[in-house]
């Protein structure tokens, strides 16, 4: 069994997601994304952000590019919400298609050749998603985008990309985090894992300069009327 270990956080007061989301809708931020491994909650998380500030008035379009499109099983459209979902493989087909169209206009069969296995490349599915988020973020009339991220490799093509790209606004990376930290329990072997946790929250409050928030751990999914708790 685990040790309970002493050490002590840092922050005199532990930010929710509530705070974050309030940070959010006064800082005018107008594109977030979530990210991360599979299973770690960035759905959860999007989807609890978007009601969180389409309930605060601002406009808000949610998309992602999770495969399992299981955005809708967590969250509906609803005042001040609109969603879509990104098929990352429509996206591909259709962005080789239009690069196929164009060359046939002025390249050879040689050439053609060429850029067919050129599109072979694995980056070829992250710039075609990422060209799918850039006309969603431009062609939205929402007054802010919020991103699942699937997690694949674009991830960090997107994240690179809003140093130089953005609607007017910026980007956000804010740390949030489903935790033990926060759970009420008696069982030690719970107690151990929340104490450990407990240096790495500290490492997330000094590298994220206090943006972040710890949320607690539930075993059922958190999704509908559910997220009310994470946001109000």
């Amino acid at each position: 069994m685990a040790d309970i270990r002493d050490e002590e956080l840092r922050s005199r007061q532990i930010p929710k997601l509530r705070d974050v989301i309030d940070d959010l809708c006064s800082s005018g931020k107008e594109v977030i994304f979530t990210m991360g491994k599979g299973g770690v909650g960035k759905t959860t998380i999007a989807a609890a952000i978007a009601l969180g500030m389409s309930r605060r008035g601002t406009r808000v379009h949610l998309t992602t590019t999770d495969p399992a499109a299981h955005i809708k099983y967590v969250i509906k459209e609803g005042k001040n919400l609109t969603i879509s979902r990104i098929d990352e493989e429509a996206e591909l087909a259709r962005y080789k298609k239009e690069v196929f169209s164009k060359a046939r206009e002025t390249m050879s069969e040689e050439d053609i050749a060429y850029v067919e296995e050129d599109l072979r490349s694995p980056c070829t599915q992250e710039i075609a998603v990422f060209r799918a988020f850039a006309q969603i973020v431009e062609r939205s009339e929402e007054d802010v985008v919020v991103i699942d991220t699937a997690p694949t490799g674009h991830t960090l093509l997107l994240l690179d990309s809003t140093l130089s790209y953005h609607r007017g606004g910026s980007s956000v990376h804010k740390a949030t985090s489903r935790r033990m930290f926060r759970m009420q329990t008696t069982n030690k072997t719970l107690r151990a894992k929340a104490s450990n946790e407990i240096e790495w929250i500290n490492k997330v409050d000094k590298h994220s300069g206090g943006n972040f928030a710890v949320i607690e751990w539930k075993a059922d999914e958190i999704k509908g009327e559910k997220l009310l708790d994470l946001i109000e």
